[in-house]
């Protein structure tokens, strides 16, 4: 019976952790999917692409692995431009590959390089993401 109570309270600790840092993950997809035009261009990762990838869509979604870069602002810039990328979705942890492409976006906020200039709209400091809007793009 003490066992029991015990995987009872800790199974209840997982879910309220759980639920405070996935859901906003899933709300933040659940925004893109309603108001987002397909054809927009994201750098998008984790819950929200495998969210949003359930489906077949024509949303351009970029992973992080796959955005070139040697953590300089300027090519990030270039590369954002060139790819028509209206979203960033940037996150702390090491094996996503952020914060070695593009450690300049941690801080969050407001960032310009090379003409380009994206604006944090959406954070998450549990978890550790941030989500930018190119400037000028919808936000939720």
């Amino acid at each position: 019976v003490q066992a029991g109570a015990s995987y009872a309270q800790e199974t209840r600790r997982q879910i309220t952790l759980s639920e405070s840092l996935y859901r906003p993950q899933l709300e933040l997809a659940q925004w893109i999917e309603a108001e987002v035009p397909e054809g927009t261009g994201m750098i998008l990762d984790n819950i929200p692409a495998c969210w949003i990838r359930r489906h077949q869509n024509a949303r351009p979604m970029t992973s992080w692995f796959d955005v070139p870069g040697s953590g300089s602002e300027l090519d990030f810039a270039e590369w954002v431009r060139k790819e028509d990328v209206h979203y960033v979705l940037w996150f702390r942890e090491e094996w996503t590959q952020a914060p070695r492409v593009a450690p300049f976006l941690a801080a969050g906020g407001r960032w310009h390089s090379g003409g380009v200039t994206l604006v944090e709209v959406a954070r998450e400091d549990g978890y550790g993401w941030i989500f930018y809007a190119l400037e000028g793009a919808v936000r939720p």
